[in-house]
């Protein structure tokens, strides 16, 4: 199966090219777990051996990759942006404002170089200069970091989470910035209850859902009322190999936008990961609005509430 999959031989590719654990494991999109089985597989298949606690190609390992001609591919081990220490040390300062995730909420933090990767991603996009932006959920405080980089007209905050909003407000009018919080359970939006004063007013919106079909689709659908014509948005979505359920989850995230008027412009796989014990990897998908304005109301109706998060 692990030959079928490619999985084997990129494993091997990217030890052979010098990559540490970390970054093989990443560029993968494996858990820790599932990683750690991938190379037990691998010695037990004598194409990798254990010494002093590394891997390294044994002579039956490097002759797998001689015969898969492994220069035909480039290796794409420079995934993201260069991030500037004053960005990454500010992201850093931010991160460790962050307060104790509430895991029966989903809070799981990514890490500071991640979060900075991703505002520059934004950033690099037109999608933060003279925007508004919403951000639903922000427990990472990306709206803090956007400030930092770029000059945003304004910037939204829905929170569930009073202490995320109160540190964000607390910050933002220190520093004379244009950010509003709202704290809402999105686990209760609808058509007759939700911010009115939030409807098509943004150009940008940007999310981390939990990790569920339903909390996706409410996140996403919120992010939809909100957005303007021709408006973007930005979601991490997780994406790992040989775990159905991501792909499943990722192939219904994809099929929502697309039913509710938007395109994909961009996935970036391998592009976030988390300060968990999972080594959960996630991709971000960037989409555009066209002009059709459809509202998901009557796709929410048919969700089933009680599966909003991961933990039930």
């Amino acid at each position: 199966m692990l030959e079928e999959k490619g999985v084997l031989f990129n494993l091997l590719r990217f030890l052979h090219k010098g990559l540490s654990l970390n970054r093989t494991r990443r560029l993968l999109r494996m858990r820790k777990d599932t990683f750690s089985i991938l190379l037990k597989q691998a010695v037990e298949l004598e194409v990798l051996i254990k010494k002093n606690g590394r891997y390294i190609l044994s002579r039956k390992g490097e002759k797998f990759i001689r015969k898969n001609k492994p220069n035909l591919f480039r290796c794409n081990c420079n995934i993201g942006f260069k991030i500037s220490k004053e960005i990454l040390l500010k992201a850093k300062e931010y991160c460790k404002l962050r307060v104790v995730p509430n895991i029966e909420i989903d809070q799981c933090p990514t890490k500071p170089k991640d979060l900075a990767q991703r505002i520059a991603f934004m950033y690099e996009n037109g999608d933060l200069n003279n925007k508004r932006i919403l951000c639903i959920g922000d427990n990472d405080f990306a709206s803090l970091l956007m400030f930092e980089i770029a000059k945003p007209k304004e910037v939204v905050v829905i929170d569930i989470d009073e202490r995320v909003l109160d540190i964000i407000k607390k910050i933002s009018e220190k520093q004379k910035w244009a950010i509003k919080t709202k704290k809402f359970d999105i686990r209760k939006f609808s058509q007759i209850n939700y911010p009115k004063e939030l409807k098509e007013r943004f150009d940008v919106f940007q999310t981390d859902p939990p990790y569920t079909e339903v909390g996706f689709k409410y996140y996403i659908a919120l992010g939809m009322v909100a957005l303007k014509r021709k408006g973007t948005c930005y979601i991490v979505a997780p994406h790992m190999n040989l775990e159905n359920w991501s792909d499943e989850l990722l192939y219904e995230i994809e099929k929502f936008l697309l039913e509710y008027g938007f395109f994909i412009t961009d996935i970036f796989p391998s592009f976030q990961t988390f300060l968990d014990k999972y080594g959960i990897i996630s991709s971000i998908i960037r989409a555009e609005r066209t002009n059709l304005i459809k509202e998901p109301f009557s796709a929410l109706k048919q969700l089933n509430i009680d599966k909003f998060y991961t933990i039930r």
